[in-house]
């Protein structure tokens, strides 16, 4: 994982610019290397360019340089590891000075190599808590008051049964990813269906008990992304385990007792056929949703999405996600690698790779742009006013109306830092 840091090469510039009665300089000063915001791969920045007159002193980054005849001057300064560095290159003579201040990058352009998308992967962890949730989600459906009203009423010539409830413990969902989709299995602990036992027309009635200590639903789940953009989860190769049937029958013996299990097999045996086609019936295909892509303005910047592939794994559930900044989203294959679990920290959920291009079009797309409408006037400008002219030669600027103009330059890289742990958002 990593995290996106950037330099803004910009100039704090006061509203009000008073003439202080400066004469024209005859000290010149010329840049033509390197060029500004130039990106050096692996290279050192030469520093070259003229000064004159000959009298003038010269200096790169405070040492000072010696210059040859016609003021020319050449300096090779390594980067020595640095993302960045601005050189200052400054030339006086006498009270007279001129300064030229140039950024100059390491390594490339993330705008020559932007692939236009990112991708992500929901770990094993994060299926984890999604089991969570889906298991409170499924109990919150009243799927066993659904179930109720799926079971049938037995109407024997001497006995019938009515479904009064079913009870059971909280519903447990694990999820294990591979290749072929997510081997999900659903736990139910201590479930118990109560019946009423109504025989010879009322001369009895007592309530009886079927328990399943565990009531195993085995399934997979496959993501099915359909040309529109839409979402289902697709469940087949089903199987439903009631385990070995408890009986209470309430105190029921001799005659009675043997209608009644006669009658019980009767519900009990097609129960587990029951249920296991009700649930497809009802969850057979479940409609996420979508279009899983979007189009929008962010910030005057046209940003369209749309997921290019979705998969499965042993580690989880991958995601392409095609990225088109001020153009339509690309789709098919990305050229920018799903991140494994162990891309993240320890006991992530989610794991996001983003290629720092995206940041670099973003910045100088619409952040910059914000900066250059940035007006800050009355009480704030004051503010940083005050702080201006406490710098050194601060007492020549205006002594009131102050307010702050920020010149962007064109120097804009966002390049990708160390990650850097955010102790604080782990799970617990």
């Amino acid at each position: 994982m990593i995290a996106p840091s950037f330099l803004l090469a910009s100039t704090i510039l006061g509203c009000s610019r008073p003439d202080y009665g400066m004469s024209t300089l005859d000290l010149e000063l010329e840049l033509t290397s390197p060029e500004y915001g130039v990106f050096l791969g692996d290279e050192a920045a030469i520093v070259a360019g003229r000064v004159s007159p000959a009298g003038a002193k010269l200096q790169v980054d405070g040492e000072p340089v010696q210059f040859g005849e016609g003021g020319t001057f050449e300096v090779s300064l390594p980067m020595d590891g640095l993302d960045y560095r601005m050189i200052e290159v400054e030339a006086t003579l006498g009270e007279q000075r001129q300064r030229v201040r140039v950024p100059v990058f390491s390594g490339h352009d993330p705008l020559l190599n932007w692939p236009g998308a990112a991708t992500a992967r929901l770990t094993t962890t994060g299926l984890d808590r999604l089991g969570e949730t889906l298991g409170a989600v499924i109990d919150a459906s009243g799927w066993d008051t659904q179930i109720m009203d799926a079971i049938p009423t037995v109407d024997t010539d001497y006995v019938d049964f009515y479904p009064l409830e079913v009870a059971h413990q909280p519903t447990v969902v694990l999820l294990s990813p591979d290749e072929s989709g997510i081997a999900a299995q659903l736990l139910v602990d201590d479930v118990s269906l109560e019946l009423e036992v109504n025989a010879f027309d009322g001369l009895v009635v007592v309530p009886i008990s079927i328990g399943f200590d565990q009531v195993t639903l085995d399934a997979l789940v496959q993501l099915d992304l359909d040309a529109d953009d839409m979402l289902s989860l697709v469940i087949s190769q089903a199987s439903l385990d009631l385990g070995a049937a408890e009986f209470d029958f309430g105190g029921l013996d001799g005659t009675v007792l043997e209608l009644v299990v006669d009658a019980i097999n009767g519900v009990v045996e097609p129960l587990a056929d029951l249920l296991l086609e009700y649930l497809l019936d009802q969850y057979g295909v479940v409609e996420v949703g979508g279009p899983l892509a979007f189009q929008t303005d962010l910030l005057g910047t046209s940003l369209a999405a749309s997921v290019a592939d979705l998969h499965t794994d042993v580690e989880g559930i991958g995601a392409g996600l095609g990225i088109g900044i001020n153009e339509p989203a690309p789709t098919g294959s990305l050229a920018v690698p799903v991140p494994g679990e162990a891309d993240g920290a320890d006991g992530a959920q989610a794991t996001l790779a983003v290629h720092e291009g995206l940041f670099q079009l973003l910045l100088s797309d619409s952040l910059v742009g914000l900066l250059g409408d940035l007006d800050l006037s009355g009480t704030y400008g004051a503010l940083l006013g005050g702080f201006v002219t406490a710098l050194p030669g601060g007492d020549q600027a205006p002594d009131d109306g102050w307010c702050i103009d920020i010149d962007p330059g064109t120097a804009m890289v966002v390049r990708r830092g160390p990650f850097k742990e955010l102790k604080s958002l782990k799970p617990a």
